[in-house]
């Protein structure tokens, strides 16, 4: 069944493939242009922040639409509660790892092939890796003007592994909770949403914790949060009511 639900939702793969691979190939057009263009002589490494991100986004769309729609459908053809939730965090599951797989396949290809494609482009001849271009200085001698004149700067601001483990695991989490609130709520749960978001943007001002940085407080709380919503959102699913 989980297979033959893959393949029926076979459109999500083409559409979370078009638009990573879209985003990266944008991204390599821009930056093929600039360092042709520019003669600045430096470049940078972006697939690594950009596409995880990228995939993280449709991760969450997915999982919430899986949760809120496959979810009921399973329900009316006769699946259990358990069965019907399982088979709908299978197929998301499965989607996220293909987007952020192919998130980290492309990283990895940028890495492996576009310094050596810019360093063609650029006309220069050597690459020097995670250093800012040096500031043109009217005091340089010849010798050091000449040899920044073949150096091709290259500053990588590729993520940790565990950020795209992260950010997929995250980014799933929150699409079954919206997923659950939809499935249960439906539009009422826009407010919720709504007022999760207020909490979040106003609480570093009203709470009495100056004292303390964001990263004290605020991100252990968003964490508890969501693996409290996580566990009603499994809850209020194994008790959902069938939709007629």
């Amino acid at each position: 069944m989980l297979k033959k639900l893959i393949r029926l939702n076979a459109d999500d793969l083409l559409l979370c493939g078009g638009v990573i691979g879209g985003v990266f190939l944008l991204l390599h057009i821009i930056t093929a242009v600039a360092v042709r263009l520019s003669g600045e002589g430096s470049s940078l490494l972006l697939s690594g922040i950009l596409l995880p991100i990228t995939a993280g986004i449709l991760i969450l769309f997915v999982s919430a639409s899986h949760v809120a729609v496959t979810f009921d459908q399973a329900l009316r053809f006769g699946q259990t509660r358990c069965r019907a939730l399982g088979l709908s965090l299978g197929v998301a599951g499965f989607e996220a790892l293909f987007a952020m797989g192919l998130a980290v396949l492309l990283a990895w290809l940028e890495r492996l092939f576009a310094p050596h494609f810019w360093l063609w482009l650029s006309g220069r001849e050597y690459i020097v890796m995670d250093e800012i271009p040096p500031i043109p200085v009217t005091g340089w001698s010849a010798g050091e003007a000449a040899l920044r004149a073949h150096q091709l700067f290259i500053e990588d601001f590729t993520l940790d592994w565990w950020w795209f483990l992260l950010i997929a695991l995250g980014c799933m989490a929150l699409g079954i909770i919206i997923g659950a609130m939809i499935q249960r709520f439906g539009g009422k749960s826009l407010w919720v949403f709504w007022a999760v978001w207020m909490l979040v943007c106003f609480s570093p001002q009203l709470l009495p914790w100056k004292q303390y940085t964001i990263v004290d407080w605020l991100f252990p709380l968003l964490g508890l949060m969501t693996l409290g919503a996580l566990a009603w959102s499994v809850w209020s699913l194994l008790h959902a009511v069938v939709k007629s």
